[in-house]
């Protein structure tokens, strides 16, 4: 199983509903992103190409719509294991912007 300080840390924390500061979030995004777990998405800035990382979907409920970022996982089983993952109709992936 993959497991790496500052997410065991940031776990601690919310459970613990400590408060922890942007450099412990920075920090843990780098290491998750270092793991090389989520699917990172190409697209163009400025004229040149990038690398974005977070992904945006539109939530739509019955009675709300709203919206969330993070990251798309690319091999669900490393963190749900062999459980049968339902899709979930609320959530759909923002069109990229042109």
């Amino acid at each position: 199983m993959i497991k790496c300080y500052h997410t065991l840390k940031a776990k601690v924390l919310q459970e613990t509903g400590q408060p922890y500061d942007k450099e412990t979030i920075n920090n843990l995004q780098y290491d998750f992103q270092g793991l090389g777990i989520h699917s990172p998405k190409n697209t163009m800035t400025n004229g040149k190409p990038d690398t974005i990382n977070f992904w945006k979907c539109d939530v739509i409920g019955p009675r709300k719509t709203s919206s969330l970022t993070g990251y798309l996982i690319k091999n669900t089983r490393l963190f749900f294991g062999d459980k049968v993952l339902l899709n979930n109709h609320c959530l759909t992936l923002q069109k990229e912007e042109t």
